[in-house]
């Protein structure tokens, strides 16, 4: 069984680990409120009509590669925007998995209420209990509302009509991504919440397959008699 100094030492590594977790935090953040205003700058451009049709015009040429032409500005910053919304969903997750963590290695430190919940680090990083997955829960509904995801979609749509795949994530994708992060026991409710459309999706499906497994067997049935 390890000592108390050991254990000391394990939790400070845990402590730095969690420091340097929350500066990718803050910095991956920053990097989604920027792209969401540059996001909302473009609903502004999409409902001109002109700019709107030279855009699917774009696509259709291939002009939207390239970095010399305002289009291409658009597809890469929402190609990055989603890349980094799911990157800020893991760090969520890394964040709330140390959180625990340094909770249990106090706890083997001394099983005291008081100390457990008092890490210093926590306190000078100002952090609260529960922060990182708060944030992640609230991950989609706050960096991925109707007006953003209908620029995206809007953009996906007019490259579809091209023919062109900018292998984006659609609605139900990105709430699932950043779903399948959530600690498991907390999962099957939580997308619901992001998303309450695709409850009912979920559930369409769900039918069809029965309806499908259903006709199957009276088939099969048919075949035996």
């Amino acid at each position: 069984m390890p000592n108390k100094k050991d254990l000391k030492k394990e939790k400070e590594l845990l402590n730095q680990d969690f420091k340097n977790v929350c500066k990718e935090w803050h910095a991956i953040k920053r990097n989604l409120v920027k792209g969401q205003r540059e996001i909302q700058k473009e609903e502004i451009e999409l409902n001109n009509p002109e700019y709107k049709a030279a855009f699917k015009k774009a696509f259709q040429t291939g002009e939207y590669k390239n970095r010399m032409l305002i289009y291409n500005s658009p597809v890469e910053l929402i190609q990055e925007y989603q890349k980094n919304l799911i990157s800020y969903g893991k760090i969520c997750q890394k964040m709330h998995n140390l959180e625990q963590k340094i909770y249990r290695k106090r706890e083997e430190i001394k099983n005291k209420p008081s100390y457990v919940k008092g890490s210093k680090t926590f306190e000078q990083l100002n952090y609260k209990e529960g922060f990182a997955l708060a944030a992640l829960k609230n991950s989609y509904n706050k960096f991925y509302p109707k007006e953003t995801a209908d620029v995206i979609s809007t953009i996906k749509d007019l490259a579809d009509t091209a023919n062109v795949k900018l292998h984006l994530l659609n609605e139900q994708e990105i709430s699932q991504e950043l779903n399948n992060l959530l600690p498991a026991v907390r999962r099957e409710g939580e997308i619901n919440k992001q998303n309450p459309n695709l409850e009912n999706k979920v559930g369409q499906a769900r039918k069809n397959a029965k309806s499908m497994r259903n006709s199957s067997v009276q088939e099969n049935s048919h075949q035996v008699r």
